[in-house]
């Protein structure tokens, strides 16, 4: 059995435990999971692990956990399906977390990724539409 399965098999198991299991572990064990599976570019699977274990942390008020998945979780996002309405929600909880945490140039990095992916979108999509200008 090779590390990636073993990764995948313990977040699942932590998982499914629910309250029964530490939600730091349960978390830290599906970023890894995650990270493992962005390696082989699944990003919908990756993304998966990711929104669990930032629920997990948001949910047992592990703010600093949660910022770090937000983080990660964003950027598999945006490679996945781009900037969309639920990767600008992730922004504006990373933003917002990094504000509580007193981490402003966090916050202000979140904010400048969240305007620059609403231009983008926003340019793309209307150039995709026929509308150029």
């Amino acid at each position: 059995m090779d590390d990636e399965s073993v990764a995948e098999r313990l977040a699942y198991h932590l998982w499914a435990a629910g309250p029964l299991a530490d939600p730091a572990r349960t978390a830290q064990a599906l970023v890894r999971a995650g990270r493992r599976v962005a390696a082989k570019l699944a990003f919908a699977a990756a993304g998966r692990h990711l929104e669990s274990a930032a629920q997990i942390a948001r949910t047992a008020g592990l703010r600093d956990l949660e910022l770090s998945v937000l983080s990660l979780l964003t950027l598999v996002a945006s490679r996945h399906g781009g900037y969309g309405g639920s990767t600008f929600d992730l922004l504006e909880r990373a933003e917002y977390l990094a504000r509580m945490l007193g981490r402003e140039t966090e916050a202000v990095h979140f904010l400048f990724v969240r305007l620059v992916g609403a231009y983008t979108s926003e340019s793309y999509g209307g150039a995709l539409n026929g509308n150029w200008t």
